[in-house]
């Protein structure tokens, strides 16, 4: 995360435009800038160190919302990248009504959290794109590759065109089969993971709502709230 200023925390993304994560080095690469750390991420297709990079902003955007937070808990200022406070609908509603002043940190908090998390389902929905992209394209090389192969094949055995393309049509209509059976196969794969994910985080959810009621019960009490304590209890002493 970046500071522009001390006491002031911006929210917005770590990363570069074609960053991916490699799970055996626990590296970050980059397709774009050609930056590998090993020759697994540098063999690796395109398609799929696009949808590496696609779940890494996943990861990023959760850990936006956690450095959020502790910068709150820091009683520092939450602002978006245009300097403008994070949990106001705009300046006026942060300077004239004061709107986020009148609110306690698990409040800004929760206002602030499902659109977020929206965030996050925006990023899920484009990983998932990019899977079943990866996944039909690789099934169309092998589909193409099964149907040169099988006309090279008629076309030897000399068999009529018409023979041939008969052949070639039944094919289609085999492969279009596969297809779909495919994409039903990964959107499974795909509300396996929505669900899996949600469930963490949820999980995360209640333990960040958890951290900021712990540590306001552990805030220390304002000065002149202890000077009042202090004058009542000698009051009720002297009585």
């Amino acid at each position: 995360m970046a500071v522009e200023e001390e006491g002031v925390f911006v929210m917005k993304l770590d990363g570069d435009p074609g960053d991916f994560h490699c799970m055996a080095c626990l590296k970050i690469c980059n397709f774009l800038d050609q930056i590998y750390c090993c020759a697994k991420t540098c063999n690796m297709p395109e398609q799929q160190q696009r949808c590496e990079g696609a779940f890494l902003k996943i990861c990023l955007q959760r850990h936006a919302i956690d450095e959020m937070v502790t910068a709150m808990l820091a009683d520092k200022k939450i602002v978006d990248m245009k300097g403008n406070c994070l949990f106001c609908r705009n300046k006026k509603h942060h300077e004239e009504l004061k709107w986020c002043a009148t609110k306690t940190k698990l409040e800004l908090f929760l206002h602030v959290i499902d659109r977020e998390d929206l965030k996050i389902d925006t990023l899920l929905e484009k990983y998932f794109e990019i899977r079943v992209q990866n996944r039909m394209n690789d099934l169309r090389k092998v589909q193409a590759r099964i149907e040169r192969e099988m006309r090279a094949v008629a076309e030897a055995r000399g068999k009529e065109p018409a023979e041939i393309e008969h052949m070639m049509a039944k094919q289609g209509r085999s492969a279009r089969r596969i297809q779909r059976r495919e994409v039903d196969h990964i959107e499974t794969e795909n509300e396996g993971i929505r669900r899996r994910l949600g469930v963490k985080l949820l999980k995360k959810k209640n333990q960040t709502i958890q951290r900021i009621k712990d540590a306001s019960e552990a805030a220390p009490i304002p000065e002149m709230v202890c000077i009042q304590m202090n004058l009542h209890k000698l009051n009720v002493s002297k009585n």
